[in-house]
Parts: structure tokens; C-alpha cells; sequence
């Protein structure tokens, strides 16, 4: 996973933890920013095989019911940021809600408030009833956007190289996705007027679903 933000990179391919650990210093359990607080932790490291085939380790989510699992990492503020990762579900919920993603990857502005990080300004890319989606709010009681990037499956047990960007200033934001075989996906968003999201595709990355 690489995390590109104005004060430096965050790059970790968690090779370096014990497994069944929680990854140390740079990650926090993301219990500590919802509300409330899940049992800590919510995931661990395997051991398994990569997008490549070839034996890794890897962050995995705990299988159980709750507003948000997972790893978070602090970043300045700043206008540009990018984040990109392999992604996998391994297990498809056989009732998803959508409150309760399967997986997830961005960006949330925390403010500070003792409400779940959930409900503040976000930007994500995530898996809901087997399908990539984006969804994106810059206040929760006034604008938001949510809409489906591709109609093909995301079949459980396939990797998938996730990358995400984002422009803080115009609300730019810029998806990739690829499969195992680098079939790509991608999508390009913009907030704008004051608030309300549009998107246009690029359709160089368009021609070919996931």
C-alpha cells in the first residue's frame, strides 16, 4: 500500500510483520474513529499469495459486523493526495448493507468530533453487492455523490490494483482499477458549484470493464 501526501509517501508491503500481528507505528486501528468504539483489533497480517501469485503478507479485515474495520494513517493537510493498494474480498456478505462496505479505500477529513469518521467529509472507493463504486461527500447534510464504476462482478478471492487521487483545492478526483491481469477501469470526478459533484469519464481507461 502507498499513500502519497504533502509530507511524504506512506509505502508498506507488510512483509516486515509477524503474522497475526496488527501493523505497527504508521497504522492505527480504525476503532478509534468510530463511535462507538469496536473492540481493537479489527484486522491482522497473513500470509498469503499476491496479485502476482507469489507467497505475501497482507493487512486483512476481521470478518464481523460493525461500522468500519480496518487501518487508518494520520496525514498533513495539503491539496494533493494519492493512494493506491491491491485490493481482495474474500468473503461476500450474503445481506450487504450499505453502511457496511466490504471494502474501502481514501481519504476522511476527521474533525475532531467525537462522531463516527463515518459521517465526515470523505472520498472513497469501495466493493458494495460485488460491484467497485465511488462515493464521495464534502458535508453530510448537504452534498454528496455515489455512483457504480463497473457491472462486472467482483468475484471474491481476486485481487485487484486499486489506485485513487485527489485534488483537495478543486475536488478532482481520478480511479484506477485493474485485475490480476491489468485489465483496467477507471473514472474521473470533479466537485464543482458550490458544492455538488459531477463526473466525466476517461474513456482511454473506459474501453474495457474490470
Amino acid at each position: 500500500m502507498t499513500v502519497a501526501a504533502s509530507a511524504g509517501p506512506i509505502t508498506d508491503d507488510f512483509e516486515s510483520y509477524a503474522v497475526g500481528s496488527f501493523p505497527s507505528a504508521t497504522w492505527l486501528d480504525m476503532s478509534i474513529a468510530t463511535n462507538p468504539p469496536l473492540p481493537a483489533p479489527t484486522g491482522s497480517v497473513i500470509q498469503t499469495n499476491g496479485r502476482d501469485g507469489l507467497p505475501t503478507r497482507a493487512f486483512q479485515v476481521s470478518l464481523t459486523s460493525g461500522s468500519s474495520q480496518g487501518l487508518i494513517a494520520e496525514i498533513a493537510p495539503g491539496r494533493h493526495h494519492m493512494v493506491s493498494a491491491d485490493m481482495r474480498v474474500d468473503v461476500h456478505q450474503p445481506t450487504p448493507r450499505f453502511g457496511n462496505w466490504e471494502a474501502a479505500i481514501g481519504f476522511f477529513n476527521d474533525r475532531g468530533t467525537p462522531a463516527d469518521i463515518n459521517t465526515e467529509p470523505q472520498a472513497v472507493v469501495y466493493v458494495y453487492q460485488q460491484r467497485w463504486w465511488f462515493y464521495a461527500v464534502s458535508n453530510p447534510s448537504r452534498s454528496s455523490y455515489n455512483v457504480q464504476l463497473s457491472d462486472v462482478p467482483v468475484a471474491a478471492g481476486d485481487w485487484f490494483g486499486v489506485s485513487f487521487a485527489i485534488d483537495a483545492l478543486t475536488g478532482d478526483a481520478h480511479v484506477s482499477i485493474v485485475d490480476a491481469a491489468g485489465v483496467p477501469n477507471g473514472e474521473t470526478y470533479a466537485l464543482a458549484d458550490g458544492g455538488h459533484f459531477h463526473h466525466g469519464r476517461d474513456r482511454s481507461l473506459r474501453r474495457t470493464c474490470l
